[in-house]
């Protein structure tokens, strides 16, 4: 691999994690920003998204530390755990 192409590789990877933070998601194929994550289609090259799903994990209380938490939440703000699972359908 050459300098170009770790350079390259780098980029995208940054380019990744930008747009987790901000809460889109990057098209696999042409990499433009998808700002809604439930879009089924790519707006500029059509490829079809790889369609994530989040479900609450059972219960109102952290599985963890046991506080309580509200509808929306993803993680518990006393413990750190996660509240929400990703699955692909």
């Amino acid at each position: 691999m050459n300098k170009k192409d770790e350079w390259r590789e780098l980029i995208e990877a940054i380019g990744d994690l930008v747009a987790k933070i901000m809460g889109y998601r990057l098209c696999p194929r042409c990499r433009k920003v998808i700002e809604d994550p439930k879009q089924k289609f790519c707006n500029f090259c059509n490829f079809e998204m790889p369609q994530l799903e989040y479900k609450l994990i059972k219960g109102s209380e952290c599985p963890k530390c046991h506080k309580e938490y509200t509808k929306g939440e993803l993680f518990c703000g006393d413990c750190g755990e996660k509240l929400v699972e990703k699955t692909t359908p």
